[in-house]
């Protein structure tokens, strides 16, 4: 055999070594008793901020910024949970198909009933085991009156409103830190795009989903500025208003 082909036959076999070793199954990172551990604490979570939500009328209660500060805390941010997805969690019956707040929850709150919830799956161990961490201060959106956003043609209309309670809760604290009564209705001054030569309903369906958007945007600014009322040492987290 001449030696360059004796270079090629050895180089093959690193290769055909180094593609078995890659293809072995990692060990997993967690066990599934760390895993149904963390589970239960997450699940006895989410039944403490059921439980020790205010009365719906009752006023407005600010944060104790020195208390957060004490708390040595790095992430100040808000996440926000909508009582619908609270409820579903809770394995209560799920209401908020139709809701304004549905798209409120933020992905790291976002658990199915224990009872489906699978501690073996991937992704529901990457939620328990990583996505958890960044949780740290969550606001509970409790609506009591909701009017969606409607077109009622190309060029009419009437922006959405919401009303409710905002409860804000740190994790592994039972009491919410401060909590206020919030009122928003959205402007129905808004603008979209339509194709050249689009129907009338196709203009309207278009009008309904800008009115929907501003509603939210609307929505996202009047909790900031009522979470700007209640603590200085928060701060507001992240809305998604591409969902409605």
């Amino acid at each position: 055999m001449k030696p360059h082909a004796l270079a090629l036959v050895t180089l093959l076999a690193a290769c055909d070594s180094a593609s078995s070793s890659e293809s072995e199954p990692k060990a997993p990172q967690h066990s599934e008793a760390e895993v149904t551990a963390r589970a239960d604490e997450v699940y006895a979570t989410f039944r403490t901020w059921h439980d020790n939500l205010p009365e719906l009328d009752a006023p407005a209660k600010t944060c104790n910024d020195e208390e957060i500060a004490g708390f040595g805390t790095k992430n100040h941010e808000i996440t926000y949970l909508a009582y619908q997805s609270l409820r579903r969690t809770l394995g209560e019956p799920w209401d908020g198909t139709n809701s304004m707040v549905r798209f409120m929850t933020d992905s790291k709150l976002r658990y199915a009933p224990r009872e489906k919830f699978d501690v073996k799956k991937e992704h529901n161990v990457k939620q328990l085991m990583r996505m958890w961490n960044f949780v740290e201060y969550v606001g509970v959106v409790v609506p009591t009156h909701e009017r969606k956003a409607k077109a009622l043609g190309s060029t009419t209309g009437s922006g959405g409103a919401l009303k409710g309670q905002l409860v804000i809760f740190r994790k592994g604290e039972p009491d919410p830190l401060c909590h206020t009564p919030f009122d928003v209705v959205s402007t129905s001054a808004t603008s979209y795009s339509a194709a050249l030569g689009a129907s009338e309903s196709e203009k309207t369906s278009k009008a309904t989903h800008a009115l929907k958007k501003q509603t939210c945007y609307d929505l996202r600014k009047g909790l900031e500025e009522r979470i700007g009322t209640l603590t200085g040492a928060l701060k507001a987290g992240y809305i998604e208003c591409n969902a409605v």
